[in-house]
């Protein structure tokens, strides 16, 4: 499993369904190609189409996620 941010260890309810491991991914995808968050939006859309493993983020979620960091 991936790290945990600091913010939320030790509280009480439902813990974020992504790694920073993979926003930081998302992050050097947009840094070396200077991809719009948008363009992430797609790209993450189709990585999980591909895998099946997790749900689509909106852009919304990418976007405050990444500001955040």
């Amino acid at each position: 499993m991936g790290k945990i941010p600091k913010a939320r260890e030790g509280k009480i309810g439902k813990p974020y369904e992504y790694t920073i491991d993979y926003f930081e991914f998302l992050m050097n995808i947009r840094a070396l190609w200077n991809v719009p968050f948008r363009v992430l939006e797609s790209f993450v859309r189709i990585l999980s189409k591909i895998t099946g493993k997790f749900r689509p983020l909106t852009y919304v979620a990418i976007f405050k996620r990444i500001r955040k960091m």
